[in-house]
């Protein structure tokens, strides 16, 4: 059994920390036939191992030497028990189908299936379901029971194998969670020392650790998001406050085993059952698959040397002993007849090997450039069909697309991972051919940039007469789009500063502002008003006459600046108060009679006399009539 320290090393050198640790998990006492009453073989097979043991010892009572560990192994398949042949009576289908019911009663009885959570319990006897289903359907009865019983039992073995998986998976992550806890007992005591309280949200992260310490029904990013948000709010709390505390040490125990409590109560992680060790080995091959790559590749390179120094003598073996330990271990990780303590040797084996993988080596010279070539290869796949939908090709030369087009072509029995001399050299075709069209798009582009930022051109357009009578805001908007094409030229820049420029372009300002001059000159030529004196309004308009002109010669005003003119002159033009001897404060000193006629109109000043004089005057007409009348 190793130390626990020793694990601990193993994840700093290898960085498979998750790995490792599961390896100290399963590096404890197994069950053997002896000692374990559920195991995933036949009990029955298991005794009489056990009583064949027995009768190895010699005549004078001394035990024969046990076979290495590698030669009981290479054994198992040739012990495993054969199925009994059927009776006549017996249908295939049914003996088929007793074999894998009694196979899924061993799983059921395993300590993964106790350690499963709800989901992985649903989904194994879904696929047990299903298994069951294809037995009715696919067994035929001219066929041998045997042939049919492995293949189902191989396939429920696997799924089996996905129970436990996000328990055991997550060991490290409870063994995180019982070291913040005991790190917020002590974080407790010093706030109390301190006299502060612990804020709402790390108690409510501490329930939701305890949870997740009690049962075993939590996901693996649910776990992962209560270890993250737990540990940051510890530190943001002892760092906003300048409290210290001393690492915290858990027990042995604690360390060891990271299981929910009922399970770790149960003594779960202290002598583990087939289907425990079968689950650990699985998760550490899955932590260790991504160096494959490089082994293989760094013992190629040992492998055409003539001559090794010690140091890679000692490199090589260990790389050796890593590949034939994992492949021992992947092969009997499926192993119906596998023993337990047979598995437990291969895993321990495969971990130490790990242990010892250093590669001194970077890779050769030639190496990095296939790497290279392999990486540009995979870049130019990735864009091809972005490329190909993008303006600047669609708008490139037609001779440029087809030497585009020919060059990709030829990369078509390209792999990744053979690149040779000619490989590269079609690599380098298809980039230059990328860069030809790319390099029309730029030309143009910087061709752009600098006639938009010539400084004559420039000081032509801010000087002429239609930008000088642009509204302010335009004005304002242009020379800083100017100005940010200076400091970063690029094409989103320049098309900011064709907008603003073209809004300007596009509106003759300078002729607007002409037209509103001569209205506004007009207006105030004409206008009238009760409110003035015929003296204050001359004098009134000859001032805004002469604001006008001003404004006619400022070169930089614009129709903004008229149309303020003209509210103010209006204003002027009409004050609230009546000027005195204006004619509207005459007309308010004076009394005037008024008169509702027929339809209630009420007539003032000189519309009430009118009606009675237009009477008057008809009443005369008449006897002036009458007296001609007379007289003839």
């Amino acid at each position: 059994m190793y130390d626990i320290k020793w694990i601990g090393e193993i994840m700093n050198k290898n960085k498979i920390g998750i790995a490792v640790l599961l390896l100290g998990l399963s590096l404890g006492p197994v069950q053997t036939s002896q000692n374990y009453s559920i195991r995933l073989n036949n009990l029955a097979y298991a005794e009489e191992e056990q009583g064949e043991d027995s009768a190895k010892k010699s005549e004078d009572g001394e035990k024969k030497e046990e076979q290495p560990v590698t030669d009981r192994a290479a054994q198992d398949n040739t012990q495993a028990q054969p199925l009994k042949e059927t009776a006549p009576t017996t249908k295939v289908k049914e003996a088929v189908r007793t074999e894998v019911e009694n196979f899924n009663k061993e799983v059921e009885a395993s300590n993964v299936y106790s350690l499963a959570t709800k989901s992985e319990e649903e989904a194994y006897k879904k696929a047990y379901g299903a298994i069951l289903e294809k037995i009715e359907k696919e067994v035929k009865e001219d066929g041998k029971a045997e042939d049919y019983s492995a293949e189902y039992k191989q396939s429920l073995l696997k799924e089996s194998m996905e129970l436990g998986y996000t328990v055991v998976k997550n060991i490290p992550n409870r063994i995180k969670l019982r070291n913040l806890k005991a790190d917020l007992d002590q974080l407790e005591e010093a706030a109390k020392t301190a006299k502060l309280e612990l804020p709402a949200d790390l108690k409510t992260l501490a329930e939701s650790a305890d949870k997740i310490l009690a049962e075993k029904d939590h996901e693996t990013d649910e776990i992962e998001e209560n270890v993250k948000a737990f540990s940051d709010a510890i530190d943001k709390f002892k760092k906003d406050n300048k409290l210290t505390i001393k690492e915290s040490k858990l027990s042995d125990e604690e360390v060891k085993y990271g299981y929910p409590d009922d399970f770790y109560a149960k003594g779960f992680g202290k002598t583990k059952d087939l289907s425990e060790v079968r689950l650990d080995a699985k998760i550490f091959l899955e932590a260790t698959n991504s160096d494959d790559t490089k082994i293989e590749r760094r013992l190629g390179d040992l492998y055409k040397k003539d001559s090794l120094t010690d140091k890679e003598k000692e490199e090589k073996k260990n790389l050796e002993a890593y590949k034939s330990s994992k492949s021992n271990l992947e092969n009997n990780l499926y192993n119906l007849d596998v023993r337990v303590e047979n598995l437990k040797s291969y895993l321990d084996a495969y971990v130490v090997a790990v242990s010892k993988v250093i590669i001194n080596a970077e890779p050769s010279k030639d190496q990095k450039t296939i790497d290279d070539y392999a990486k540009r290869l995979k870049a130019i796949r990735d864009s091809d069909k972005d490329f190909r939908a993008s303006d600047k090709f669609k708008k490139a030369d037609e001779k440029l697309r087809k030497a585009y087009e020919d060059a990709y072509k030829a990369l078509d029995d390209i792999k990744e991972k053979e690149i040779d001399q000619d490989a590269k050299g079609k690599i380098e075709s298809v980039e230059k051919a990328k860069r030809d069209i790319e390099k029309v798009e730029e030309d143009v582009l910087i061709s752009k940039i600098a006639t938009a930022l010539n400084v004559d051109k420039n000081k032509e357009f801010t000087e002429s007469e239609n930008f000088r009578r642009a509204p302010k805001k335009l004005k304002e908007a242009y020379k800083k789009a100017f100005e940010d094409l200076g400091k970063k030229k690029t094409e989103e820049n320049l098309k900011a500063f064709e907008e603003a420029k073209k809004a300007i372009e596009d509106k003759d300002f300078a002729g607007e502002f002409n037209d509103k001059l001569k209205a506004l000159e007009k207006y105030i030529d004409q206008a009238k008003s009760d409110n003035l004196t015929e003296d204050s309004l001359k004098k009134l308009k000859k001032e805004y006459a002469d604001k006008l002109k001003d404004l006619k010669d400022n070169k930089d005003a614009n129709v903004d600046d008229i149309k303020a003119l003209e509210d103010d002159f209006n204003k002027d033009l009409n004050p609230e108060k009546p000027e005195k001897g204006s004619n509207k404060a005459k007309t308010t000193k004076r009394l005037v009679s008024t008169k509702k006629n027929a339809g209630g109109k009420v007539r003032t000043g000189v519309e009430s006399v009118l009606p009675l004089a237009g009477g008057v005057l008809v009443v005369a007409a008449i006897a002036l009539v009458l007296t001609r009348k007379k007289n003839k």
